[in-house]
């Protein structure tokens, strides 16, 4: 819920008052993805990216490095979440084959659930 948290302050508002508008929180099971794992500051540093690329708000070198993942044919990119909460899997689904990303569960993001999913 950190990322619906620095949505909102990108748009100068609060998670709250964003979530007014229809948003649905999707649940996907991911199998078996070839990945560019960028977990650890070893793997950021060895792609040219430093702490403040993933935690600012800054995008683009990620969006250089996530470009290159593209052009080298892996199927998505795994870091760490920008509002320093969680991991983020990026999936590029036109690299995917059938079954690796399945849909399990969809739901409208309303503010209660917003407030649920965050005190857990």
């Amino acid at each position: 819920m950190v990322e619906v948290e620095r949505a909102a302050q990108a748009a100068s508002t609060t998670a709250e008052k964003m979530l007014e508008a229809a948003y649905r929180l999707h649940t996907i099971d991911v199998t078996d993805l070839a990945v560019l794992d960028l977990t650890t500051p070893q793997a950021r540093e060895a792609v040219g990216l430093e702490n403040d690329d993933i935690y600012g708000d800054d995008w683009s070198g990620c969006q250089a490095v996530g470009h290159a993942a593209w052009f080298l044919h892996m199927q998505g990119v795994l870091v760490p979440a920008a509002g320093g909460v969680g991991l983020v899997v990026t999936a590029y689904e036109q690299r995917t084959r059938p079954g690796q990303l399945q849909l399990r569960q969809s739901v409208d993001l309303t503010p209660a659930l917003y407030q649920e999913l965050r005190a857990t």
